[in-house]
């Protein structure tokens, strides 16, 4: 049957919303004046899941529709089946207050389908557009993509540490609407500092990310305009922490360019861990291309390590699609280059 008043919208294939549209009573639509190029395309509707075409509930995997101004690309259209929401409130361990602006997640268990929220300023969500499962719920989001994210420990329901002991819930035709899946949430630790060049001067836009240090990324950040960062929301224990920019090298605390030789930073939350700071000189790459010796074709995926002979430092890298790399961050010097990497970590 058709599904009238979907919601159907095309974002540019390298990201951004070019416009959007609804159905007639038929279920027809057409978003019009759209520029030569390559888009994804959605829909979504009431009651309904909402999928990416062609035909997938993962973004990731849409197939590109083409459009040539101003032809009309037809056929682009979608089947939704019915679909759930879970819902609830977001509110503060500390003083039991609602919290706007949480970010939540809801992934499937069987990795098909997942979406997100945020809490409006009474601390209620509605994820929308869920395929009937088995769902993990964390807040904030893996992304910590809401404006009130920062300085909260992420939770899983019901009040899970990881996504290990989560208690799953679960919406289905008989039950399409799982309510009440709450969440109090406590304030964590910070670990903040400056990133500069070897001059003294602040680095913008540098990448600063802690990893848990029994392994497993934790999360990151950016720096300002003058260098300044700050890595929040982090638990108890105790944490690897690098940073890198474009054009510069990566370095581990305390001023280190191996990984295994990283200073642990100790976080006691809620409280702020201060002056881990980062002085990063200049640093080159290695890129090329991998193909197969067999066909000449190139190769997606293959790991490629490169390490430096002369001194401390390498980094890693996977090809593209077109069987491209660009191994970053490396301090100058000499370097041997061998594909796939030493750990095969190439899908």
């Amino acid at each position: 049957s058709a599904v009238a008043n979907a919601d159907v919208w095309a974002d540019f294939w390298a990201g951004g919303g070019a416009g959007s549209t609804k159905t007639d009573s038929q279920g027809n639509y057409t978003i019009a004046v759209l520029a030569t190029g390559d888009y994804k395309v959605q829909a979504q509707a009431s009651g309904r899941v909402r999928k990416v075409f062609d035909n997938t509930f993962n973004y990731q995997q849409a197939t590109p529709v083409h459009v040539t101004a101003p032809n009309t690309t037809p056929n682009v259209n979608f089947s939704l089946e019915p679909g759930g929401t879970i819902s609830g409130t977001v509110t503060s361990l500390t003083t039991g207050l609602p919290l706007a602006n949480i970010s939540l997640d809801a992934g499937r268990t069987d990795g098909v389908g997942g979406q997100g929220a945020t809490t409006d300023g009474n601390g209620n969500y509605t994820i929308n557009y869920l395929p009937f499962g088995q769902y993990k719920v964390k807040a904030p989001s893996g992304g910590r993509w809401g404006s009130g994210d920062d300085g909260y420990l992420t939770r899983y329901y019901n009040n899970k540490p990881d996504s290990g002991s989560a208690d799953l819930v679960v919406i289905s035709a008989a039950s399409p609407g799982a309510t009440s899946i709450n969440f109090a949430l406590a304030q964590g630790g910070s670990i903040s500092g400056r990133v500069t060049d070897d001059t003294g001067n602040g680095i913008a836009n540098a990448d600063v990310w802690a990893d848990y240090w029994a392994g497993g990324n934790f999360g990151g950040t950016r720096t300002d305009a003058q260098g300044n960062y700050t890595i929040a929301g982090l638990p108890g224990g105790d944490f690897r922490v690098q940073a890198q920019a474009a054009g510069k090298v990566r370095k581990y605390h305390n001023n280190t360019l191996d990984y295994e030789q990283a200073t642990p930073i100790h976080v006691t939350a809620p409280n702020n861990t201060p002056n881990i700071n980062f002085s990063l000189e200049a640093g080159g790459a290695i890129s090329g291309s991998v193909t197969s010796q067999t066909t000449g074709l190139p190769l997606a995926n293959i790991s490629l390590d490169a390490k430096r002979t002369d001194g401390p430092g390498g980094g890693g890298a996977t090809t593209d699609q077109n069987g491209n790399y660009t191994i970053s961050y490396l301090p100058f010097g000499q370097y041997k280059v061998n594909a796939p990497g030493n750990k095969r970590s190439g899908s």
